[in-house]
């Protein structure tokens, strides 16, 4: 029996398989958490919940008549729904213990997890929305600012007391604030006609420096696990991330190529694949830091058709992707590369059956994933990463003398599967 009988034998004896996969689910969408509109999310620091805003009225404005649902990533079920509207922005305590929520009302909801009950209220000075909120890392502090205000305000958590007031910006807001890992310095980022983000000192209050690059809004921060570099991510002027050295204060890198906003910054676990949204863009992209070149694209996110939020959050166990979107939370699984490589393995299969890939190349196909599944057993994650390559160059390149039989569409949906498992397998690196 030559190779190609060969190789036509044994995929045929999958037929029998693919019959099945009608009732297997192997799309590459994500796992959906509850509806309507998701402007903002928040993982607690365990990853065990999950704090998402859900806009309940789609006649109403994108930020009205919403509650908020807390989710347990793990089951997918619902814990519990806290009776908020018109929620912004939302952060955990870094114990978990505390959910602290901002929006229209010019108020800080503070709640307790456990509890399940509002234990704090904090009104804003300025009576203006408030859009931006975080911990310090040792929980005793809160920083905010408001929608068209000027201002970062401290509140001290446990008296629920204003500590603080740090002044400095002159455009229309500040937008993005964040604490440094060691929590002695804050970083806000500015509106139009403010672009540079600002370093305070939070003991004085006072501004000890800027990063100056942005030719737009900085929507969003966000530090690397090591707390050596900041991202922040540009308006429509910038359509970037920008790098910045943070003890050196100088610009290190800049992640282009973006279609408009950049609205949401969030890195991974190793710190080396940091994620992005962007505004009307149905795609979540990631990036390599050290090359500061595009990895590829999560496919199937549904952008908030207005053009905002879709906030994009990893859990700090490294098992979940999750994402604000026009219809309920996004939820991806990331420890799991197996599972994924296993439905990759169907998918061949099931395009093999009807007649959109070749018998030689469904083999050689299977033999690539095969590969994968088999380096990841071992731990060797280049490996698998390197037959996955070979899969897309397979698919791709026309390696193979019959590559030509597959349809595009075929061929686009297994080189998108193949690419998001790379991904992930290089988050778990």
């Amino acid at each position: 029996m030559n190779g190609l009988s060969f190789r036509t034998l044994a995929v045929s004896t999958f037929t029998a398989i693919a019959f099945a996969l009608m009732s297997v689910n192997i799309s590459a969408e994500p796992l959906r958490l509850g509806s309507g509109q998701v402007p903002t999310i928040a993982f607690s620091p365990d990853g065990a919940i999950l704090a998402a805003s859900h806009r309940t009225d789609p006649e109403s404005d994108i930020y009205s008549t919403q509650v908020v649902i807390l989710w347990d990533p793990q089951t997918h079920q619902q814990v519990d729904m806290l009776e908020m509207l018109n929620i912004y922005v939302m952060a955990f305590s870094p114990d978990g213990t505390l959910l602290a929520l901002g929006g229209d009302d010019h108020k800080i909801h503070l709640w307790d997890v456990a509890g399940r009950n509002e234990v704090g209220l904090m009104q804003s000075p300025s009576h203006l929305d408030v859009t931006s909120l975080v911990f310090s890392p040792d929980g005793k502090t809160l920083a905010s600012s408001g929608g068209g205000d000027k201002m970062v305000y401290l509140w001290d958590v446990q008296s629920q007391q204003q500590v603080g007031t740090l002044r400095g910006h002159t455009g229309l807001g500040v937008v993005a604030i964040v604490f440094s890992p060691d929590g002695r310095l804050i970083f806000s980022g500015g509106h139009r006609g403010d672009e540079a983000i600002r370093i305070w000192d939070v003991q004085a209050q006072q501004q000890v420096g800027e990063l100056a690059g942005h030719s737009d809004v900085t929507y969003d921060l966000a530090f690397s696990p090591d707390g050596t570099i900041l991202a922040s991510a540009g308006g429509w002027n910038d359509k970037a991330v920008y790098l910045w050295d943070v003890q050196t204060q100088n610009q290190v890198g800049m992640l282009g190529g973006h279609l408009a906003h950049v609205l949401s910054i969030a890195f991974s676990l190793n710190g080396k694949i940091p994620a992005s949204t962007v505004n009307w863009d149905d795609t979540i992209h990631f990036w390599d830091i050290e090359k500061q070149e595009h990895v590829g694209i999560f496919e199937h996110h549904d952008a908030i058709d207005s053009g905002w939020a879709s906030y994009v959050a990893f859990s700090s166990d490294g098992k979940w992707l999750a994402c604000g979107s026009e219809d309920g939370v996004e939820l991806w699984e990331l420890d799991r590369p197996d599972k994924a490589l296993t439905e990759l393995m169907l998918l061949v299969m099931s395009e093999f059956h009807f007649g959109n890939v070749d018998a030689e190349l469904a083999w050689d196909s299977l033999v690539n994933v095969q590969a994968a599944l088999a380096a990841l057993d071992t731990g060797n994650l280049d490996e698998a990463q390197a037959a996955l390559n070979a899969l897309e160059a397979l698919i791709t390149q026309n390696k193979n003398p019959r590559a030509g039989r597959i349809t595009p569409e075929a061929a686009a949906e297994i080189v998108q599967r193949a690419t998001e498992i790379i991904i992930i397998v290089a988050l778990g690196q």
